[in-house]
């Protein structure tokens, strides 16, 4: 397991409320959002901006990983919660905002 790794895929789907537990969360989520707890979104990654900052950083001297597999189908809920949530209260359904998941 690489300790930084740049995802460089074209899309990321991911579940961010899937972690509500504590009672009243799925209404909370249902309250503010407006959909259930597991509901999936997806988000578009920029292109130009996440192979550029792959390839630079390597071209610079820094050794990191990159992978094109983040979405649900292999991982249980596809973008990690802190990616995703960031992207929710952006409100960046429409991608404006530049999305470069780095763990």
């Amino acid at each position: 397991m690489p300790p930084y790794a740049i995802y460089v895929g074209a899309e990321v789907d991911a579940t961010p409320f899937h972690m509500t537990r504590m009672p009243g969360d799925a209404e909370y989520v249902k309250r503010t959002w407006g959909v259930d707890r597991r509901t999936p979104t997806a988000g578009r990654v920029t292109r130009r901006l996440r192979f550029a900052l792959r390839d630079g950083l390597i071209r610079r001297g820094f050794d990191i990983a990159s992978t094109n597999d983040l979405n649900a189908a292999h991982w249980k809920h596809g973008l990690p919660h802190a990616h995703a949530n960031t992207q929710l209260f952006l409100h960046n359904e429409d991608g404006r905002y530049p999305l470069i998941p780095c763990s």
